[in-house]
């Protein structure tokens, strides 16, 4: 499998994103990106932790509207990155987005930002470890005939998520 980029690219490597072969193991993004410090920060009750590669500069993301994004998302437990895509258009905090990041939440909430954690601008690069409560709780993300052993995610495990935003799109 191809290794994704260090800290210092600006996205993820063209042949990892949308190749089919996203479902293998892999490192932690903190590790994959050089995050050396994580910070935590609180939603909804739960402690949600983030690092910023780099703080954007741009507007901001609002929910409701979309965002041109780059992305890596990972299960902690498995240690398998379950979903990747490059200049993704993602409509930010909308039940018609993209099922995988629906179900996780971790997308909405790097975006957005929460308590402790602000807001993306364009241009910000970051990682965000969510719990399985914030994410999916006991469902898991895409059992294999409804199969929580066959699970890209497991049930009650965290996740991980890379972002990089792009722009505004909308």
């Amino acid at each position: 499998m191809p290794q994704l980029k260090t800290a210092a690219a600006s996205a993820v490597d063209d042949s990892t994103i949308n190749s089919g072969r996203a479902y293998a193991r892999s490192k932690p993004l903190t590790e994959t990106y050089g995050c050396t410090k994580l910070v935590d920060a609180t939603y909804e009750g739960s402690t949600v932790q983030f690092c910023d590669l780099a703080v954007g500069t741009g507007l901001e993301g609002e929910s409701g509207g979309g965002v041109k994004v780059t992305t890596v998302a990972r299960g902690i437990e498995n240690e398998r990155t379950y979903d990747s895509k490059k200049g993704y258009t993602y409509p930010i905090d909308s039940e018609d987005g993209d099922i995988n990041l629906r179900a996780a939440k971790g997308l909405d909430v790097a975006i957005l930002g929460c308590e402790g954690m602000p807001p993306m601008k364009e241009g910000g690069r970051r990682v965000v470890r969510v719990p399985a409560e914030v994410a999916h709780g006991g469902n898991g993300i895409a059992c294999l005939l409804g199969r929580k052993e066959k699970c890209l995610v497991p049930p009650d495990s965290g996740i991980e998520v890379y972002v990089e935003m792009i722009s505004v799109a909308y």
